[in-house]
């Protein structure tokens, strides 16, 4: 008698217990992004939302990933959604170069469905145009001149080609062959006006804020970077310059005209130096000395205030381009 309880009880116990296994299983499926029945448990590899930026960067062989923009996401955006800064501060830290020198992008914000190539190393996408070798190509770069042949070598093993005997100019690329060039950058945006590894402190943002020495409630047009006295300003663009002089609370001031590669005009301001080191009219080129951080005009303290203007004179978000 117990033995035909005990089997009754299980039959019953079974038979309330299908019902909740298959609500389960149904909302289970309903969540996965995959179709009833795939089992995910037995994929060597899982399944990560690519490209997995974060995982890409503690890779040491190069790897270009291919990224949708999505609606109103931008450089830094993507680079915080990744981490970026927590996994690998160095990278993270030329992380909108690169990506804008590989993908050729003037700003930190693309349109949303651009695919970008995003390279897991710091440097840029380079193609080629024309026959040209390596001893062509690298000295366009700071990186390249400074390099010399173990910077070729280094490129030729990064892109996965042969090494052969770089002191005899004879191995061209052909055109259309895509290299990436390691810690090279072509010139895009308008960088902070300072050599490479300079330590800036952000003082005062673009935006609403109160005037340090007025107490008024007013707009910001640029970026204020305090840095010692005399300290050099350097151009991150090649352009004309259109003002050098006193004006009114920027004091000792520098505009210089700047032609982006997609064809727009910008301006760059900079002011309350202490010393002005170029004229009106004057070309001025790369990486080019143009005065000094210092404290003139309207300021309570060394620094120097940085400022983007477009054509019709309307001052533009300066990290849109740094």
């Amino acid at each position: 008698m117990n033995i035909v309880r005990l089997s009754i009880n299980t039959l019953l116990a079974g038979m309330l217990a299908i019902p909740l296994i298959r609500a389960i299983e149904t909302s289970l499926e309903a969540s996965s992004p995959f179709s009833p029945g795939y089992r995910t448990d037995l994929l060597l590899n899982q399944p990560v939302d690519r490209p997995a930026l974060d995982r890409l960067v503690k890779l040491d062989h190069l790897v270009i990933a291919d990224y949708p923009v999505r609606q109103n996401e931008d450089l830094p955006s993507i680079a915080n959604r990744y981490h970026l800064k927590e996994i690998d501060y160095e990278y993270y830290k030329e992380f909108s170069s690169t990506v804008r020198s590989s993908n050729d992008l003037e700003e930190n914000l693309a349109t949303a469905g651009t695919i970008l190539k995003i390279p897991n190393h710091k440097g840029t996408l380079y193609t080629v145009k024309s026959p040209e070798s390596l001893h062509v190509i690298t000295p366009g770069y700071d990186a390249g001149r400074k390099g010399g042949h173990s910077y070729e070598l280094k490129v030729l093993a990064l892109n996965h080609f042969p090494l052969p005997n770089l002191r005899v100019d004879q191995y061209p690329f052909l055109p259309d062959t895509v290299l990436f060039l390691p810690n090279a950058f072509k010139p895009t945006g308008l960088l902070a006006p300072f050599t490479e590894g300079t330590k800036i402190r952000y003082t005062s943002s673009y935006g609403s804020r109160r005037h340090p020495i007025s107490g008024v409630r007013r707009a910001h047009k640029g970026v204020d970077l305090a840095l010692p006295y005399g300290h050099p300003v350097t151009l991150s663009r090649a352009g004309t310059v259109t003002f050098a002089g006193w004006m009114g609370g920027y004091g000792n001031m520098i505009e210089i005209r700047h032609t982006l590669r997609n064809g727009r005009i910008q301006y760059t301001r900079y002011g309350h130096l202490s010393k002005i080191l170029v004229h009106e009219g004057q070309r001025v080129h790369l990486y080019q000395k143009i005065g000094n951080v210092g404290s003139t005009g309207n300021s309570t303290g060394p620094h120097l205030h940085y400022e983007i203007r477009n054509e019709s004179g309307t001052a533009s978000r300066p990290d849109k381009y740094m």
